[in-house]
């Protein structure tokens, strides 16, 4: 059985590209040019909510808070990815057709996601699950889990949502210095995914007889 799951390389690369060392306010090192703040930022109003990234399955969306844009450079295959790079902030969502799973629920689905996720750290925490139990219309099941990877810790938010077609994994992080400042915006990020249909296929015109 294949279930998608995040990769923890990429994660490091997304963390040191972000500016997670001194000397990383760079435009090289960091391809928004954003410094570390130094004073804790409030959450997002839902107000600033404008730009809608859709998946690349045009199954899925997500609604970007200020300051939040598409971000390739996270995961090779996630459906939607974006960050907030002066602050740390990352999301990517991974999708999954239900119809691929015998009998497998929301609760087994996390599980064994974030049992995959863990394996991958050193020294892991979970907390959870938390009092998210929904995103959007949808059951949620959600945990925090920390950790470290090649010497540098990391704080997650691992959502599943689960939908009448697909398990939808949710994968928000930040540094665990920033994660109580952060955890406010990232889960209202959380919160602007919804599943949405796609796009109906459009059918050329049949040629017209030969006269």
């Amino acid at each position: 059985m294949f279930i998608k799951t995040f990769t923890p390389v990429l994660l490091l690369t997304a963390l040191v590209l972000g500016g997670c060392t001194p000397n990383a306010n760079t435009n090289s090192a960091n391809p928004e040019g954003a410094t570390v703040p130094t004073e804790p930022t409030e959450a997002a109003s839902p107000e600033d909510a404008g730009n809608v990234l859709v998946g690349l399955d045009g199954q899925s969306q997500l609604t970007l808070l200020n300051g939040w844009v598409e971000d390739r450079e996270l995961h090779e295959s996630a459906e939607i990815q974006a960050s907030k790079r002066g602050s740390e902030e990352y999301v990517i969502v991974l999708s999954e057709n239900k119809a691929d799973f015998e009998n497998l629920t929301i609760e087994q689905h996390s599980e064994i996601t974030r049992g995959l996720l863990v394996e991958s750290l050193t020294d892991p925490e979970i907390t959870g699950p938390t009092d998210v139990t929904t995103v959007g219309s949808n059951p949620a099941v959600q945990y925090e889990i920390q950790g470290t990877i090649e010497g540098i810790n990391v704080a997650y938010l691992h959502t599943t949502v689960e939908t009448p077609t697909k398990y939808h994994q949710i994968l928000a992080w930040t540094l665990p210095s920033s994660f109580e400042r952060n955890k406010p915006e990232l889960q209202q990020v959380i919160q602007g995914f919804k599943e949405v249909e796609a796009p109906a296929a459009t059918e050329s015109p049949a040629p017209s007889p030969a006269q």
